[in-house]
């Protein structure tokens, strides 16, 4: 069975929010994302490639990061559209796949489609886009190591 998608044209593009932990306008964090993205997806076989990050129709910024309980001192967020925009500009566009986890019910996959093929690795532009697509908040719910 294929894992579902969000289906980006039936939410409100304005309020909801992607989350992923870290700075992702830090080199260490893109290098991290690129290696991430390139990782096989044990849960989910038909997924060779993405990114893990939290979404929830409705949810809020501080509801995800009590949920992802980070380590990380700061977390990158972005309202769907804005990340959509982003992408445009050098024509992609995000998919984002459920893929829940028994840890993480709000997980999800993002990848990102160009001229409508999956991107098989992050480019540079791609990272660019994502970090110009997030701002970066403090973690409230910041895990001790």
């Amino acid at each position: 069975m294929a894992t579902s998608q969000v289906d980006l044209t039936s939410i409100s593009l304005r309020s909801e929010l992607v989350l992923r932990g870290g700075n992702l306008t830090d080199p260490r964090a893109q290098e991290s994302a690129r290696a991430q993205y390139l990782l096989p997806n044990n849960h989910y076989h038909d997924l060779q490639v993405g990114l893990s990050c939290l979404f929830r129709s409705g949810a809020t910024i501080d509801d995800l990061a009590q949920e992802g309980f980070y380590r990380n001192a700061t977390l990158s967020v972005t309202i769907v559209q804005h990340l959509i925009d982003e992408l445009a500009i050098i024509g992609c566009a995000p998919v984002l796949y459920v893929t829940p986890t028994l840890q993480y019910p709000d997980h999800h996959t993002l990848v990102f489609l160009r001229a409508g093929a999956l991107e098989a690795t992050l480019a540079q532009d791609v990272l660019d886009a994502l970090a110009r697509a997030m701002m970066v908040v403090k973690n409230p719910h910041q895990r001790k190591q």
